[in-house]
């Protein structure tokens, strides 16, 4: 099997701690590289394609750099964003820049990355699929604050619905997974979000509830189900440094839960949940998140004609009709 380097050149919103240059964790090497980005910075993530299918050969390298940088989106709560892409040395081009959230600038803290890391590739393969489903849909629920809060919330929630599902993590026998849908999230959130996190507001188990019900409910469901959009006071709790905002809504008062805060909540239960895990040494696999990777690209085709190994396929040789 032929090794070659793989490296995505990504934007960051935090830049490195002084004198810290690189991060390695696993497999996996983050090096800063010298930016103009006046907010946090630009590094390079690189790692070498050693993965080979079973059955067939081929690995999804690009796919593989992107579920790395969706991790490190949750577990350095920090937006990226792709600049480029190098495989083994051909450049691929870039997307537009996006806004920032001041709750995602400063610096990157990576005390904890290389034992992370750790944790994810020890999961079983169900639940570390679901884990980097949950990792994908909360860095892309960063890309909408502040310019679509309705669809950040959503995202935010499907984020810890990813785990609040799983048997493995609620027992179906304790919360139907059907019938209790909200319950589980906020079960969820209330065993996994670490103490050091929480303020008087999430430490008021009643208020902190009623902010969980409705974001649930009003953010998620109303959305889904009615197409209702968030209030602008989702960012007013936010510029006031506040969990929520208060506001009549039809004559009601309503508590409009802020969305950099729930971001925050969010985030703290999706990374506490994998830090309350055992590591195991034994059942780290270090290639579980490129075999992971690979099955958002592996088909299986019927060929025309017989077909060397490491040859170029085309439409032409296979049978899609």
């Amino acid at each position: 099997m032929n090794q070659f380097p793989v490296e995505i050149r990504v934007a960051l919103s935090k830049k490195f701690p002084p004198g810290v240059s690189e991060v390695k964790f696993g497999a996996y090497l983050l090096r800063a590289i010298p930016s103009e980005i006046a907010e946090g910075g630009e590094a390079i993530l690189r790692f070498n394609n050693n993965y080979s299918h079973a059955e067939g050969g081929g690995s999804h390298p690009e796919e593989e750099a992107i579920n790395i940088c969706r991790l490190l989106s949750l577990l350095l709560n920090a937006r990226y964003r792709k600049v480029g892409f190098r495989l083994n040395h051909l450049d691929i081009p870039t997307e537009h820049e996006h806004k920032q959230y001041l709750q995602f600038l400063g610096q990157l803290d990576a005390s904890n990355l290389e034992n992370d890391i750790k944790l994810v590739l020890s999961l079983d393969e169900d639940l570390a699929r679901q884990f980097l489903r949950a990792s994908h849909t909360y860095s892309f629920a960063l890309d909408f604050i502040p310019s679509d809060v309705t669809f950040a919330f959503f995202l935010l929630v499907v984020s810890v619905e990813c785990l609040s599902s799983q048997d493995v993590v609620i027992p179906h026998s304790t919360l139907n997974p059907d019938r209790k849908k909200a319950e589980r999230f906020v079960r969820f959130i209330e065993t996994h979000l670490p103490n050091d996190v929480r303020g008087p507001d999430e430490l008021n188990s009643a208020l902190f509830k009623e902010l969980l019900k409705t974001v649930y409910y009003s953010h998620r469901s109303g959305f889904v189900h009615g197409g209702k959009e968030v209030s602008s006071a989702a960012m007013m709790a936010d510029m006031a440094g506040s969990s929520y905002f208060k506001h009549q809504v039809d004559g009601k008062e309503t508590k409009t839960p802020g969305i950099g805060w729930f971001a925050g909540i969010a985030r703290g239960a999706l990374v506490g949940y994998l830090r309350s895990l055992t590591l195991s040494p034994e059942s780290v696999d270090p290639q579980l998140i490129a075999r992971l990777a690979f099955e958002k690209a592996g088909l299986r085709l019927k060929a025309k004609r017989p077909i060397e190994q490491h040859t170029t396929v085309t439409l032409y040789d296979i049978e899609y009709r």
